[in-house]
């Protein structure tokens, strides 16, 4: 009965072998009430339709691992380009919108947010995970932080295949870490912009003391016994223009 809800027609590939598998066939053919069609064929002929199934058979196995191999080349790549992007992030509102740019290609929520001090209590998560499912918001809770250091929470709602959630763990976990190094990053940039502003801004202030001072003043270079600057006062005193004197010896 089930032979007879899958199968349209019963066919006897007959070699000559049995000369009873006719007489077989038939009795077979009234039990399942489906029709039969004998095509005779020699052992040659049958050994060609069983090679052209397991080369059919192999083809498609060969196509699948082919398959299974470009889709990890795909992800290889896919993960070489979001560490390129991550990599370029220098300020935290940069790292804010390429995890959110990120978001929005995967899962195709209708709302992404960064919360970095949540006030709703569901929103704020363990210190020790990193994801959290949350069926209220059919989306998940994205903890970003590097060492110890907690950057904030990315809220993630109505993602498009919530039902695919599991296989979405791996992924999550490894933009989680990305996302933790990128807001490092960001802070370790402005604080070397910080320090480069602060050293320009000492800078410019010696500058303006050094050639308002009305004290004539001279920059030399103890290894290279040369000078390497003077001030206003030093070429009224002196007669000597900046041009004359810098690069000289001041012993000379």
């Amino acid at each position: 009965k089930s032979i007879s809800k899958t199968t349209n027609q019963i066919l006897l590939l007959d070699t000559g072998i049995e000369s009873n598998a006719a007489n077989w066939l038939e009795e077979f053919s009234k039990y399942c009430g489906l029709p039969v069609e004998i095509l005779p064929v020699g052992i040659d002929k049958l050994k060609l339709i069983l090679h052209s199934l397991i080369d059919e058979f192999q083809r498609e196995a060969i196509i699948s691992a082919q398959a299974e191999r470009i889709q990890s080349l795909s992800d290889q790549v896919f993960a070489l380009g979001t560490i390129a992007g991550f990599a370029k992030v220098k300020s935290e509102q940069e790292a804010i919108e390429t995890i959110r740019a990120l978001m929005l290609d995967l899962f195709g929520p209708q709302d992404v947010y960064f919360a970095q001090h949540p006030q709703e209590p569901s929103l704020c998560l363990d210190s020790e995970e990193l994801i959290q499912w949350d069926s209220d918001i059919n989306g998940f809770l994205l903890t970003i932080r590097y060492g110890e250091q907690h950057y904030g929470t990315l809220v993630v709602k109505e993602i498009l295949y919530p039902e695919y959630r599991d296989r979405y763990l791996n992924l999550l976990y490894y933009i989680a870490e990305l996302s933790g190094l990128a807001f490092s990053n960001a802070r370790a940039f402005d604080e070397i912009r910080r320090k480069d502003e602060e050293i320009y801004l000492s800078n410019e202030r010696f500058s303006k003391a050094f050639e308002m001072s009305p004290e004539a003043m001279v920059i030399y270079s103890l290894t290279k016994n040369i000078i390497l600057d003077v001030n206003q006062s030093f070429e009224r005193d002196t007669g000597y223009s900046k041009k004359e004197v810098i690069g000289r010896d001041f012993l000379a």
